[in-house]
């Protein structure tokens, strides 16, 4: 295998003043396959295997040929595929060698066909190929070869027009491209930005910024003239670019015009988050987790180490993924121990997410944040952390349910939370409503709104309570209560996901071909957890599992829900899509951001 991976994916290169690295070199800061390789590669191999030429395909050929010579003639690139993949605009290549020509190559004369050894087509696409030959299906061979070369010639036209008068097209479909690279390669431009930021404030120049992108991405494109594509005024001060708010900026997400399977991602993140939840920790317990040196700021390592302690999971990648999340928050001590609750809660919180389908329990997920923004308002404390600590008064680190009613009592009204129950669900409001919701004083006087109080506290906390203990864990009332945060956590975990299954979209429709042999577009949920499984396995041996099988799990589940067990997987695997989300008009799902006074 490693044979065949070396010499499918090592690249020719060449260097026309004849400096450069030796015979054989890695090429890029992660590249897993193959090596680049020069002219003193290509003679020694040449010579001790007694060949005269080495013919191999892989990369398109420069300026879009459908071939290209190097090393003194004795490498030929031949790249078969005429405009790849749909967008490439390349042409495709052949050589025509016999016993006379071989091994010399000569150039086609477009005024002469048939003409050289390496020639050139520009195949059309395959629906118009099927339409040639359906309106021609009577016709005999020479009609058929005329109509096809006239196509051709028409196709070739268009495309050389296309190339010669549409420069800022051109430039666009470069730009598109980009944008995936800066995702797929984000964990690679990360730690090349950050070898460069000696001074660790997550900046470089913007001289850095283009030399890196050059080093990660490949030198073919003109990074100095792209910085006015990619760089906003908010991202580059004072000729310095803070990399990582530019490359948060880049992401995958899951775009269905059907609107199908569209709650898979939800389904996931909660198996994270429910993994911590279910640890039931006391808030000394889930203190000491995160902050272990006690300096009431949580590190990017301490982060790390938490991960490890409780077996969440997510993968070593993901991991990696969050922590360049933290170390874009964390000042020299880290991030406070109260913002990064909030964080991280609001990340991957369950209630935020899916609301429980128990009665009377439908209100709660859409006023939990405005309860807890009342509370940190009208009780003046700075964190809802601060408020949890107040509302223990038996100190055991959890708040039993007569301390949450308690706690809450002494803030909110039961008209003013009823008020608030009715504009979540759509009610209108009468006058003397408004002005409750409005948050006037009004007291829990009577006994019938200290009972209706008390009697929807009761639920809100049988709602925070996801364990079922009877009480809540600092954690779960951090998740019920923490406002929306102003970087998403959960963005990096979904982007690593999304990116797995995008990049290997293909290998995955090839083998679940083999289990839809009537072409229907279906498969069973198990097939296709059978193949992702299969994948992630392949993968760990290249660089570690990108996923873990609870998160093949949730997805295929989630996927399966839909129809009855089954999953259209090509409509699946063709709605992923790589946004910039200074573009957006409006936000997608889990790219909204906003504000949060934590």
């Amino acid at each position: 295998d490693e044979i065949m991976f070396c010499s499918m994916w090592s690249d020719p290169r060449e260097f026309p003043d004849g400096s450069g690295p030796g015979s054989w070199w890695p090429e890029g800061p992660a590249r897993r396959r193959g090596l680049a390789f020069g002219p003193a590669a290509t003679t020694a191999f040449c010579e001790a295997n007694e060949i005269d030429v080495v013919v191999r395909s892989h990369e398109l050929p420069e300026k879009l040929r459908g071939h290209q010579l190097l090393h003194t003639d004795r490498v030929c690139t031949v790249f078969s595929a005429s405009n790849y993949c749909g967008e490439a605009m390349n042409s495709g290549g052949v050589i025509v060698w016999d016993s006379t020509s071989f091994p010399n190559f000569a150039r086609e004369d477009r005024d002469v066909p048939e003409s050289g050894t390496l020639r050139e087509h520009w195949a059309l696409p395959f629906d118009d190929v099927l339409d040639l030959m359906q309106r021609h299906d009577k016709a005999d061979q020479s009609v058929k070869t005329f109509v096809a070369a006239r196509q051709e010639m028409i196709s070739r036209a268009d495309r050389a027009q296309f190339i010669s008068s549409t420069p800022a097209v051109i430039e666009d479909k470069i730009v598109e491209y980009l944008k995936m690279m800066f995702v797929i390669r984000k964990a690679d431009l990360w730690r090349a930005f950050s070898a460069a930021d000696s001074s660790r404030t997550f900046t470089v120049t913007k001289q850095q910024w283009a030399e890196t992108c050059s080093e990660v991405l490949g030198e073919q494109f003109p990074w100095a003239h792209l910085r006015r594509s990619f760089l906003s005024e908010a991202e580059a001060v004072d000729d310095r670019v803070q990399y990582a708010k530019w490359l948060s900026r880049f992401t995958i997400r899951y775009d269905n015009a059907d609107r199908a399977y569209v709650g898979w991602q939800r389904k996931v993140l909660i198996s994270i988050f429910s993994h911590f939840l279910k640890q039931d920790l006391s808030m000394t317990a889930a203190l000491r987790l995160f902050d272990r040196s006690g300096t009431g700021y949580v590190t990017a390592l301490e982060f790390q180490q938490a991960l490890h302690d409780v077996g969440a999971a997510i993968t070593h990648s993901q991991a990696c993924s969050l922590l360049r999340t933290l170390s874009n928050l964390q000042s020299s001590k880290g991030i406070a121990i109260a913002e990064f609750l909030s964080l991280f809660t609001t990340a991957f919180s369950s209630q935020r997410m899916v609301c429980k389908d128990r009665d009377g329990l439908d209100w709660c997920a859409s006023c939990l944040e405005w309860i807890g923004d009342f509370v940190r308002r009208r009780t003046g404390m700075q964190t809802l952390l601060d408020f949890f600590r107040s509302a223990d008064t038996d100190h055991n680190g959890y708040l039993e349910t007569d301390e949450f009613i308690a706690a809450l009592s002494c803030v909110l009204t039961a008209d003013s939370l009823e008020a608030q129950i009715r504009t979540a669900r759509g009610e209108r409001l009468t006058a003397v409503a408004e002005e409750i919701a409005d948050e006037r004083e009004w007291a829990n006087a009577d006994g019938d709104a200290q009972h209706r109080l008390r009697e929807r506290l009761t639920q809100l906390a049988s709602f925070l309570d996801v364990n079922g203990t009877g009480r809540i864990s600092l954690l779960e009332f951090m998740s019920g209560f923490a406002p929306r945060c102003e970087i998403e956590m959960r963005m990096d975990i979904l982007e690593q996901i999304s990116v797995t299954i995008f990049q290997h979209r293909q290998a995955i429709a090839m083998a679940l071909k083999r289990f839809d042999r009537n072409q229907t577009g279906l498969v069973s949920s198990s097939q296709l957890q059978q193949v992702l499984l299969k994948l992630n396995h392949a993968l760990s041996c290249e660089a570690g599992s990108p996923l873990t099988d609870l998160q093949i799990s949730e997805l295929v589940l989630s996927l399966g829900s839909e129809d009855h067990g089954q999953v259209r997987y090509r409509e699946f695997l063709a709605s992923f899509e790589f946004v910039d989300a200074n573009e957006l008009a409006g936000k997608p799902e889990f790219l909204t951001v906003g504000t949060a006074n934590f």
